[in-house]
Formats: C-alpha cells, structure tokens, sequence
C-alpha cells in the first residue's frame, strides 16, 4: 500500500495509486481492475455478515445521525428544523412514495383486489367490505373529534368576546 505522498502522487497524474501501473478510470481514482477486485472483495464480506447484524448497524446509525442533526437519508446535509431529513432527501423520499402508492393502487384497481389484504373489493370500492366498514369507522370517529374540537373553539371564541365587552384587563 503506497504511503500518503505516494498515493497522491499517483492521483494527480491519473494512474491508479493501488496497482501504480494503469491508468485510472474515468471520474474515479483507480483503475477498473482494482475497482472489481474492491468491488468483488466488498461483495463477499457483505455477503457474509448476518442480517441482523446489517440492520443493527443501519439503525444504530440513524440514531445516531438524528441525534447530531443530519439528515439521516443522506448522512451529508443538515435536517430540517424538527425533522429527521434534509429537504432534498425529503422531496425524493415523497416523490419516490407517491409513485410507489400510486402503482401499489392501480394494481388493485385493476385486479380489483381490497388495497389491505387479497380479498376481493366491493365494486366501485377499493376495499374488501370488512375493511371498508372498519375506514368508515375510523372516517366516522375523525368527524366526531373535529366537531367537538369546533365546539369547544365557538366555546372559547364566545367567553373570549364576552370578556372584551366587559372591559377586563389583562395585567
């Protein structure tokens, strides 16, 4: 392995710095032989570790990239206020899922299959008729909440009014 003065040397002459006798590959600082040498080594040490032990390390990264405020996508740029990603990585991940749903969709639409689990939809339906029932629920139960919190708003708005018409201060 070439020391430091060596290696950078042998970079900015563009022959690779690892065999010292090719030329290096286009935009990259070795040579296509030793990138498949890497590239093959990587492969079989990657096959070799557990998945658990990658899931594992992928997780104990992100933590520890949310902690120290970058995007934990990426790993280069700082995350967004009160976020986990930056703003480019965000954009990506929302366009990359809006497509993904939206072929996940269309192929139960066309199958006519319930989007939750492969039973048969209701037709005209995109859901089996036990899921449908259960999103009507919950439809119903959202509805419920936000009229209670549209009461108590009024409520408030009201004591608020009558608290002007008196005249009181806040001090």
């Amino acid at each position: 392995m070439p020391n430091h003065e060596e290696y950078v040397w042998y970079k900015e002459h563009g022959i690779c710095p690892i065999c010292r006798h090719a030329m290096a590959a286009p935009g990259k600082v070795s040579c296509d032989g030793c990138l498949e040498k890497h590239r093959r080594a990587d492969r079989i040490r990657y096959q070799k570790k557990s998945r658990m032990a990658k899931n594992a390390y992928q997780k104990e990264r992100r933590k520890r990239l949310k902690a120290s405020g970058i995007c934990y996508r990426c790993g280069r740029r700082k995350a967004e206020n009160d976020r986990t990603m930056c703003s480019e990585c965000a954009i990506k991940y929302r366009r990359w899922n809006r497509a993904w749903y939206s072929r996940k969709s269309r192929h139960f639409k066309e199958a006519g299959q319930c989007q939750w689990c492969d039973s048969m939809a209701i037709p005209g339906k995109n859901y089996c008729r036990k899921h449908y029932y259960d999103l009507c629920e919950r439809i119903a139960k959202g509805r419920k909440a936000q009229k209670g919190k549209a009461v108590c708003k009024r409520m408030n708005n009201a004591f608020w009014m009558e608290y002007k018409k008196e005249g009181a201060q806040c001090t």
